[in-house]
C-alpha cells in the first residue's frame, strides 16, 4: 500500500480490482459505472458522455489525490484512472486546480445537502443533531476515498480549497447556532451559550473525524458518543445521560 510522504502512518484506502468503479452519487448512494466507454462517443448522447466522463473524473480525483496526495497527483494520472483523453479533461477545465476545486465544490454540496435534508427529517429536536452527525459519519465510511480526498487533503490541497472547507465548517457551526436557538425556544430554562462555544463544538467533532479517515478508523461507530459529546458541551446533560443510557425517548435536555 502507497503512503503520502510525511504521514507515514496513514491508512490509504486500498484500490478494489474490477472493470468498475464505485462512483458517489449526490445522494451518497454508490453505482457501478464502466471504466470506458464504448468505443466511438458518438454512439451516445452527448450529455450522458459527458456525465459519464465527469463521472469518472470525480472518482479519479477521489482516488488518486487519497492515494498520491494532491501535490503529487499528476494531470495524466487523473486522466488514465478515469480513462479520458488530455483533450477531453482540458475540454473540461482548465487546469488541475479547477478539477479539483469542481470536483470538492459538487462533494462538498452534496455531502451538507445530505446532512441537513437528514436533520430536517428527524422529529425531535436531540433526534435532529444525532441525524446530522450519524449521516455525516456514514458518509466518510462509505466513501473513504472521497472522504480522504475532500475532507482531509481539500483542507491543505490549495488556498482556495482551504478556503472551501473553512466555510463549510462555518456552515455546520451556523447550523448549531440556529439548532440551538430552536432547542432553547421549545426549553426556555435551558441557558444561554457564548458565540464561541458553538465554534469550539464543531471544531472539536471536525477535528476528529479528520483524525479518523487519516488513520482508517471507522466513524459510524462514534455517533453517539459524538452525539453525547455535543449536548454536554452545551450544557444539555439531560439528552447526553439519555444517549449513555440508550433510552427511549429523549425527555428534558436539563438534568
Amino acid at each position: 500500500m502507497s503512503r503520502r510522504r510525511g504521514e507515514s502512518d496513514d491508512i490509504v484506502p486500498e484500490r478494489r480490482p474490477g472493470a468498475v468503479h464505485a462512483l458517489l452519487r449526490p445522494d451518497f448512494g454508490t453505482t457501478a459505472v464502466p471504466t470506458r466507454l464504448p468505443r466511438g462517443n458518438g454512439r451516445l448522447p452527448p450529455d450522458v458522455a459527458e456525465a459519464s466522463q465527469r463521472a469518472r473524473l470525480m472518482n479519479a480525483v477521489a482516488y488518486v489525490v487519497a492515494e498520491k496526495g494532491y501535490a503529487a497527483t499528476s494531470v495524466s494520472d487523473l486522466t488514465s484512472h478515469a480513462g479520458i483523453s488530455r483533450t477531453t479533461f482540458y475540454q473540461m477545465h482548465k487546469d488541475k486546480e479547477d478539477c479539483f476545486l469542481y470536483c470538492f465544490d459538487q462533494c462538498s454540496r452534496a455531502h451538507l445537502a445530505a446532512m441537513l435534508q437528514a436533520a430536517e427529517e428527524a422529529t425531535s429536536l436531540p433526534q435532529r443533531l444525532w441525524d446530522l452527525l450519524a449521516t455525516h459519519l456514514n458518509i466518510a465510511d462509505t466513501n473513504p476515498w472521497f472522504a480522504r480526498t475532500f475532507i482531509v487533503e481539500a483542507q491543505v490541497a490549495t488556498p482556495a480549497s482551504q478556503a472551501g472547507s473553512e466555510r463549510a465548517r462555518e456552515t455546520l457551526t451556523r447550523w448549531l447556532e440556529a439548532w440551538f436557538a430552536d432547542v432553547r425556544a421549545q426549553y426556555p430554562t435551558v441557558p444561554a451559550r457564548q458565540d464561541l462555544d458553538f465554534t469550539l463544538v464543531q471544531e472539536a467533532v471536525s477535528g476528529h473525524v479528520v483524525s479518523c479517515i487519516r488513520h482508517g478508523r471507522p466513524l459510524s461507530p462514534m455517533s453517539a458518543a459524538m452525539t453525547r459529546f455535543v449536548f454536554d458541551a452545551l450544557g444539555l446533560h439531560g439528552w447526553a445521560a439519555h444517549v449513555a443510557r440508550a433510552e427511549g425517548g429523549f425527555g428534558t435536555p436539563l438534568a
